[in-house]
């Protein structure tokens, strides 16, 4: 079944609007209802595992839509293969450093840590999300997203309503995701065995895979990094503060996320348009990303006070900085997939690779110096690095500069817009200002205009065939 590119973006931004939104709402509870420490240790447990997870999530998941997309008819046996290889990750990768390094790093309990390591076994679903986004069937995409927000949503309040603990809370919520896992694969059309799936399909998946795991744990790292630093030199309450920063900006990254989920298979299955494809993709999401930077940016203490209660408002200090991750991942991910396309994965291993060994010594030089916003300026600048270093190989250049000059012009004038909304001492009124600035500027500019626009529908309109 094929979908039109416009219906998949607009599904894939839902999919995840409505998956983080959920998640950010219980995510608020958590942290009021815990307290900013014991939240810091359900931070910290997540900062930990999470490396070992997005190598599943982001690198076997990712290689098995490309495969799948692809070489449709190897669809059943790649799918049986990334089940068990999630597994794998668990048995070898999540479970030791759940028992052996997050207790001794941070002082969290091992039945804490390890409970948090169950999410790494089937992630929100994943497996059967990637099987129906290979076959541009965002619908489904989108009911089996929708379903494992809601439930997990709705199990973990009912965890937090009960008294649970951390430890608790990471159970419930990984029971859930197993259990619309098994809903889904119970009424999928397709079905998973013990057979073994033939030796160049395997081999196909793991050469594609390996790279992107350890390109993604490497990516991770330069997030969490902060967290781990900060548990360890800081303190939970510490953590907590930036965790809920964190997850302030990482709402405005959903947005290039979203779209790529549809934008993805697209450039799979292309042999040729990749980069033009690639650079309009950049240009429609840039500038609406861009305005949600600017806006959190100015309104960081309001808004941190707002959401979390004034035990966080330290952590607006940490948002102010960590917002401009949204530009970051649209650059980052349009550069990534498109070089992924183009079967560069080990491009972005080395380069990543060299990015991470930065953001260890940033973090650790960084973090006594600035506490949390120390913490966040080093992620930033990780971030960043990563792509600076991918312009040192011509293919990479090619991804990097046609990403960042699509949004050059919104860059400038984000920055216009934040030294105009300066002078004003009130955030919730800066954060007012640099919202109307912003789309009026860009509208004068001609960032946006009609032209642009009619592109743009003509754009989402045109159906993959």
């Amino acid at each position: 079944m094929s979908t039109s590119l416009a219906r998949g973006a607009v599904l894939g931004l839902l999919t995840v609007v409505v998956e983080r939104g959920l998640s950010f709402g219980v995510l608020l509870l958590l942290a009021r209802s815990l307290g900013a420490e014991q939240f810091g240790v359900f931070v910290y447990v997540l900062a930990g595992i999470m490396p070992i997870q997005v190598m599943a999530d982001q690198g076997v998941e990712v290689a098995a839509v490309k495969l799948m997309a692809s070489r449709p008819r190897t669809r059943g046996g790649v799918l049986t293969l990334v089940l068990a290889l999630r597994a794998g990750v668990w048995v070898l990768g999540a479970g030791p450093v759940a028992v052996w390094v997050l207790p001794a790093w941070g002082g969290c309990g091992v039945s804490t840590a390890l409970a948090g390591s169950l999410l790494a076994l089937v992630g929100p679903s994943l497996p059967y999300r990637s099987f129906y986004r290979a076959r541009e069937d965002m619908g489904r995409v989108w009911l089996i997203a929708a379903s494992d927000a809601v439930v997990g949503a709705g199990v973990v309040l009912v965890a937090l309503w009960l008294g649970a603990g951390v430890a608790g809370l990471l159970v419930a919520r990984a029971v859930s995701s197993l259990v619309v896992t098994g809903a889904v694969a119970a009424a999928a059309d397709v079905r998973v065995g013990w057979r073994v799936p033939r030796r160049r399909t395997a081999a196909a998946l793991l050469e594609g895979a390996w790279p992107l795991a350890v390109n993604a744990l490497l990516l991770t790292l330069m997030v969490r990094l902060g967290h781990l630093v900060a548990m360890r030199l800081l303190d939970a309450e510490a953590v907590g503060q930036l965790g809920a920063a964190s997850r302030v900006a990482e709402i405005i990254s959903m947005i290039p996320e979203g779209v790529m989920m549809a934008v993805f298979p697209a450039m799979a299955a292309r042999r040729s348009g990749i980069a033009g494809l690639a650079a309009d993709t950049s240009a429609q999401i840039g500038a609406l990303v861009l305005w949600a930077v600017v806006v959190c940016s100015a309104g960081a203490l309001a808004i941190m006070g707002g959401l979390f209660g004034d035990a966080y408002v330290a952590g607006g200090a940490a948002l102010q900085i960590l917002c401009w991750s949204g530009l970051t991942s649209v650059t980052g991910s349009v550069a990534l997939y498109r070089l992924i396309s183009a079967d560069r994965q080990r491009l972005l291993l080395l380069t990543n690779a060299g990015a991470a060994s930065m953001g260890v010594a940033l973090q650790a030089l960084l973090v006594p110096l600035g506490g949390i916003k120390g913490a966040a300026i080093a992620t930033i600048a990780t971030l960043a690095a990563g792509q600076i270093l991918l312009l040192f190989h011509p293919a990479g250049r090619a991804a990097v500069v046609e990403a960042w000059r699509a949004v050059l012009q919104p860059v400038v004038l984000a920055v216009g817009v934040l030294v105009a909304v300066w002078p004003v001492s009130d955030p919730a009124l800066a954060a007012l200002g640099a919202g109307v600035l912003f789309p009026v500027g860009a509208w004068l500019a001609g960032v946006v205009n009609r032209e642009a626009l009619v592109r743009l529908g003509t754009e989402l309109r045109r159906g993959l065939r």
